[in-house]
């Protein structure tokens, strides 16, 4: 009897331990588990976030139609969320932004504002009662609904070398003389590459390299390939001492990219187009190619290709006129840029609006 009691205590032991030893791994397993939970919620699921869906169970949208500028959508609406989903009706607080000239079919039947962005100079059929940003004409029927609008604004968002351009002048290598960068070869500019082309060797970097039927005595023209996207272009500059860029047509409003990519390259621009541009940029800081007197924009090209002096000295301008920076590149949420567009659309201003 007094043989067996060792046996019998101390098979009760082990039952006893495993008991305890199994409570204490559960223990253990449900803390852990419990912490697992914890830290899973608070980064998937806080409780700011719960009360936010509760209380704002939908979240405005500016849908992106059309050719698609979200860089703009991003800083003029901050407080939308910008898609570029397909949408058919949408909600009377969103916003239909279209690239004007590509397809949009939503625009009749879009409960909200529609806005419409012109990247062209000629303007296209818009829907009824909608808004429209882009080159507007002197003749435009309902200013209210109307606002002037330059491209040249867009590619400065889509550019981040813009902003550092405007603050402090880029300057290049200046080992060659003149780069024209074109793919629509239209007479104005094929004439004007051609007369610079008895000046110096020049560079063509698209399609068009001047030659047409005009043009049979033509000087030395190297060709490069300057193909990518537009705001890539300022690359090809960037040992030129001029840019020849001119625009399509000239047309009242329109100013598009192709002056900035000069500027960002270290160029200095020959620019045809609108005389709204010297609104823009700073009429000492670029040539402008009139196209009533050419061969007085060529010898006023060559004395700065051969006077040094009166090179650096219109290369030691700042880009921007007077104001131009507040009046079109002040795309922050208490820049004039974007206060007079919202104001414009009948939205608040970014600061003062609703939480």
């Amino acid at each position: 009897m007094t043989k067996e009691r060792p046996h019998t205590w101390a098979k009760v032991t082990r039952r006893t331990l495993r008991i305890v030893l199994g409570f204490v791994v559960v223990l253990v397993w449900s803390f852990t588990d419990l912490q697992h939970c914890r830290t899973h919620f608070s980064q998937r699921t806080p409780l700011s976030d719960t009360v936010q869906v509760l209380t704002h169970p939908t979240v405005r949208v500016v849908y992106l139609c059309g050719y698609k500028f979200a860089k703009f959508c991003h800083a003029v609406f901050p407080e939308y969320s910008c898609s570029g989903d397909a949408v058919q009706l949408g909600r009377e607080d969103d916003i239909l932004l279209v690239g004007m000239h590509a397809r949009c079919e939503s625009t009749e039947t879009f409960k909200g504002k529609v806005v419409y962005i012109n990247g062209e100079p000629d303007r296209a059929v818009q829907a009824r009662n909608s808004f429209y940003l882009g080159p507007l004409q002197s003749e435009a029927k309902d200013a209210t609904m109307s606002k002037q609008f330059f491209f040249v604004q867009i590619a400065a968002l889509g550019a981040p070398q813009a902003v550092p351009s405007f603050i402090q002048r880029p300057r290049n290598s200046r080992r060659e003389f003149l780069l024209y960068i074109s793919r629509r070869c239209l007479a104005h500019r094929e004439n004007a590459f051609n007369m610079f082309s008895r000046m110096a060797p020049v560079t063509a970097g698209g399609k068009c390299t001047g030659a047409t039927i005009e043009n049979a005595m033509q000087g030395d023209i190297t060709t490069i390939q300057a193909h990518g996207s537009w705001n890539e272009a300022y690359k090809f500059y960037q040992h030129f001492k001029f840019g020849l860029v001119m625009e399509n047509t000239k047309t009242a409003g329109y100013v598009s990219e192709k002056i900035l990519n000069a500027f960002m390259g270290g160029s200095v621009p020959i620019y045809y187009g609108t005389e709204d541009v010297f609104k823009i940029f700073n009429r000492k800081a670029f040539v402008f190619y009139d196209e009533d007197d050419p061969k007085a924009t060529v010898k006023e090209v060559e004395r700065l290709l051969r006077d040094d002096v009166a090179y650096e000295e219109i290369m030691s301008q700042p880009i921007l006129a007077s104001g131009a920076f507040d009046n079109f590149f002040a795309f922050y949420p208490q820049g004039r840029t974007v206060a007079e567009i919202r104001k414009f659309l009948g939205l608040a201003d970014v600061l003062a609006g609703d939480d």
